[in-house]
């Protein structure tokens, strides 16, 4: 099974390397990410998962909007690579977060 965002919404990489880069205060980090040698680098223009098996065998519907996928994973990633924090309270907080996020929504795994 896939799990990804809504099949009708399409981000690129570029989209997702220029809104992490946004939250991390780094400016150019598209460029900066960019191959310099790109006859040897493939990288897919677009971030698609084709979630259609558990859309129909579990009902699942995508939780996160593009922009707090973003924030969440970047969040984390960023707490634990550049401040001495403890990465088990931020986990079990973004997992609270995410439950009241499902709930908001109406979907109902988390009830």
């Amino acid at each position: 099974f896939n799990f990804g965002p809504d099949t009708t919404l399409t981000h690129t990489v570029k989209d997702l390397i220029v809104n992490l880069g946004k939250l991390w205060n780094l400016k150019n980090s598209f460029k900066e990410c960019s191959s310099s040698n790109q006859n040897n680098f493939y990288e897919a223009k677009l971030l698609k998962l084709n979630c259609d098996k558990a859309l129909f065998f579990l009902k699942w519907i995508s939780t996160l909007n593009f922009v707090q996928l973003i924030r969440f994973t970047s969040e984390w990633y960023y707490s634990y690579y550049n401040i001495n924090k403890n990465m088990l309270d931020l986990t079990l907080s973004q997992i609270d977060d995410y439950e009241q996020i499902a709930k908001s929504k109406g979907i109902i795994w988390p009830r």
